[in-house]
């Protein structure tokens, strides 16, 4: 039988509020939980817990999210498919440079580093069903789905197998050619 717990706090910093905010929970390969997001460009937070989600603890946030404090910069954490299974994926457009970036968080070392999916994504400010992620339970791959323009323009939904940071490969177009925002989740 599930269960819910008792409330837990992950952050009491008090800006969080209705609007412009973005949080997510992941659970690592390793069962380590995290929780990243943001609050227009006033604060970001990311934090994890190692006992299911009792207590929780700041960890680093340089480059967890863009370094323009891209506020429209939209992002889904998934499980990382990397030596260490309490690694993270975060994938996240970033609006200003029109770039698709995969981030990985390196838990060992409690630090962030960036590579490039795509570039030329230019989502419609504030649309985040223009994007999807996801885990691929078989293999633990991420695969990630993003429209290449905006509303009334012609543009493609562009797909991507992630297998580490190492190797992202594109894949066959999801539609091409469409001028039409589809929405993905």
């Amino acid at each position: 039988t599930d269960t819910l717990s008792a409330v837990r706090i992950i952050d009491n910093t008090g800006v969080w509020a209705a609007g412009h905010s973005v949080l997510q929970v992941i659970r690592a390969r390793d069962g380590t939980l995290y929780a990243g997001g943001y609050y227009g460009n006033n604060y970001q937070g990311f934090r994890k817990s190692t006992d299911g989600g009792v207590t929780w603890s700041p960890t680093n946030l340089a480059s967890f999210h863009d370094a323009n404090n891209d506020s429209e910069a939209n992002f889904f954490l998934l499980p990382g498919n990397e030596a260490d299974s309490a690694d993270i994926y975060c994938v996240m457009h970033l609006n200003l440079t029109t770039t698709l970036v995969l981030k990985v968080y390196d838990a060992s070392a409690d630090s962030w580093s960036t590579t490039t999916i795509a570039t030329g994504i230019a989502l419609t400010a504030g649309l985040y069903g223009a994007m999807a992620a996801a885990a691929r339970l078989q293999d633990g791959h991420a695969l990630v789905v993003a429209s290449d323009g905006v509303w009334n323009t012609v543009h493609n939904i562009r797909c991507y197998d992630i297998t580490n940071q190492a190797t992202i490969t594109p894949k066959t177009n999801v539609i091409t050619g469409t001028q039409y925002i589809i929405a993905m989740a």
